[in-house]
């Protein structure tokens, strides 16, 4: 519910007014300091808005450096039958024919079992897993792990001793058999090409009890031998144990994916698109910052500082180094331009041939303007230290003086508000007690 004022009563004077009126001139210094308050709020806004600007450009330039231009693309003539990866190595064309890819040593456990949990032994019992490197390990059956699929779990964990892993699969309802792998593809020791497990002689998993002269072992099917990967690149001939292949190539990887006797052939070189895309996101966060600046413009009137930020920064962005071949080069030999409003743009294609013709220089260029441009934003956003933040502290500073100035001015007023109430209330009081007197002398006279 509204307050009642009974102000005027007696006298008819708007006394509320009045003194609202007295107060006004007063509380002028209030409103000025209030204006000013405002504008800062405003100046603050808009310098966060460029220190996060300044930020994200940090973030791209330091993206964009030498090590950029050791990004490569890798072209196939049959990606099916063959891909490759590269980084850094040298650009240029690559003839490969498959002629084997490498495989895994597989063989199947011949007797077969009605479930998993059938029983292969008694605790203490041992199986021996031959690697394809010809290296023995004997496993034994634990107490109340004797299973089928106990014997597989306990092999599965010794596979990086033995190089050997175990599946149980399930050939046909009711028929489970045991399934080894090695782990690694590729042929062993001396060419060996097999695994396999043996046991002691009456064993429940129905294998052999050793290798014969041949290496194999009684009640093992070997369904797949281990090969090495053969093929050969620009003509010469090659094995290797994996048909990812690392090492034939400085930063090339291939994999190879199909045997098929026929050449593909594989591209390598310089991802200048990426390259380009970097540089172009550079200049992007650039122009979005100088945008907000542009937006603020009547915020930072009179402010030499953004200026001068901006004529520093775009310096650190085109500055000079000197190239492999002594000529001096800067971004804008990359293509950098400035525009009258002060915007940046990229000539893309007088980049890409920089690129081609004198990598080496442009990777300096690039590595001079990461490392000037990332320091002279540190500069300006640093917690504790950068010139913007030091300058949203210096507002938020001014407005808390701003706001206990205005506190002092307006307890003031209100101490006068009181006052001035104070005293027409007096008035107040004085005139109706005259009145009530002249109405009492009225009447006698009548």
């Amino acid at each position: 519910m509204a307050s009642m004022s009974f102000a005027g009563i007696s006298t008819g004077i708007p006394t509320d007014q009045m003194i609202e009126a007295m107060l006004a001139n007063e509380r002028l210094p209030i409103n000025r300091l209030q204006s000013r308050q405002t504008t800062n709020n405003q100046k603050k806004t808009a310098l966060q808005v460029m220190k996060t600007a300044f930020s994200n450009l940090a973030t791209s330039v330091a993206s964009l450096t030498s090590a950029k231009l050791s990004g490569r693309t890798v072209s196939s003539s049959d990606s099916s039958a063959m891909t490759a990866t590269a980084s850094g190595g040298a650009s240029g064309s690559y003839d490969v024919v498959v002629r084997q890819l490498a495989t895994k040593a597989r063989a199947e456990v011949s007797n077969s079992f009605g479930s998993p949990t059938d029983s292969v032994g008694s605790a203490g019992d041992s199986y021996t897993i031959v690697g394809k490197n010809g290296a023995e390990t004997k496993i034994t059956l634990e107490d109340g792990k004797t299973s089928l699929a106990d014997l597989s779990a306990a092999i599965n964990a010794k596979s990086g001793e033995t190089g050997v892993s175990a599946n149980i699969v399930q050939k046909k309802p009711g028929e489970y058999h045991m399934v080894l792998s090695s782990t690694e593809t590729g042929a062993g020791t001396d060419g060996r090409d097999t695994i396999g497990i043996y046991g002691e002689s009456g064993n429940a998993l129905g294998v052999g009890t050793a290798l014969d002269g041949d290496g194999n072992i009684a009640g093992i099917n070997v369904t797949e031998r281990a090969k090495n990967a053969v093929f050969t690149l620009d003509g010469v001939e090659m094995e290797r144990s994996t048909n990812t292949v690392s090492d034939a190539v400085d930063g090339v990887t291939f994999t190879l994916n199909k045997a098929e006797n026929k050449t593909v052939t594989l591209k390598v070189a310089m991802d200048t698109s990426s390259i380009v895309s970097a540089f172009q996101d550079v200049i992007s966060k650039y122009n979005t910052a100088m945008q907000s600046y542009k937006n603020n413009s009547g915020v930072f009137s009179g402010d030499a500082t953004m200026r001068t930020i901006f004529t520093q920064l775009r310096s650190s962005i085109s500055g000079a180094v000197q190239g492999g071949d002594g000529d001096m080069w800067s971004s804008a030999v990359l293509g950098l331009t400035t525009g009258r409003d002060g915007t940046l743009s990229l000539d893309t294609k007088k980049l890409e041939e920089s690129l081609q013709s004198n990598p080496e220089a442009v990777g300096k260029v690039f590595d001079k303007m990461s490392k000037d441009s990332k320091t002279f934003i540190d500069g300006l956003t640093t917690s504790g230290g950068g010139t913007i933040t030091n300058l949203i502290s210096s507002i938020d500073t001014a407005n808390t003086n701003l706001s206990k100035q205005i506190e002092t001015i307006q307890a003031r007023l209100d101490r006068r508000k009181e006052t001035l109430t104070a005293e027409f209330a007096r008035l107040e009081t004085l005139i109706g007690q005259m009145q009530s007197a002249g109405q009492s002398l009225s009447g006698l006279s009548s």
